[in-house]
């Protein structure tokens, strides 16, 4: 900022912020949001990532689990899915008006029930989410888990 020369340029994973804070260290550059601040350094690798996951999932935040999930694949660790059902519960607690943000929560969080081999968790949730968005895109599974349960 002294110089008034750009060192780098990164589009942030934690989103636009509020404010900027730039430490005396020259070294990082703090992003605040709603109360919490999170590091990034100059080369835009994100310092405080994990802390900033830890604050999404503890808030139930559906859209970051969702990116989370696509990141981890098909074989999640064990905990990482136990993290993500715990966050999609603290999303579905809350009392959204939103019934398509529900219906992907309860969506995600049948996934991950049907990856850690709990068939009826995950066909309950499939059908809550079909329940509000017959097009949520889960038909299917459901349909081959009843049918396992049938057979």
């Amino acid at each position: 900022m002294e110089a008034g020369v750009e060192r780098a340029s990164v589009a942030p994973e934690s989103g636009w912020a509020r404010d900027y804070v730039f430490p005396a260290d020259h070294q990082t550059i703090c992003l605040s949001y709603e109360g919490a601040q999170y590091a990034y350094d100059l080369d835009g690798r994100f310092i405080d990532r994990p802390r900033w996951i830890a604050a999404g999932l503890a808030r139930g935040d559906v859209y970051l689990i969702q990116r989370l999930m696509t990141q981890a694949g098909e074989s999640p660790e064990p905990s990482e899915r136990a993290s993500w059902i715990q966050g999609l519960t603290v999303a579905l607690a809350k009392a959204s008006d939103d019934p398509r943000l529900r219906a992907l929560a309860f969506k995600l969080r049948g996934q991950c029930h049907d990856q850690a081999g709990a068939a009826d968790a995950a066909l309950a949730d499939f059908d809550a989410a079909l329940a509000l968005d017959p097009k949520i895109g889960v038909k299917r599974r459901a349909d081959a888990l009843r049918r396992a349960r049938l057979g």
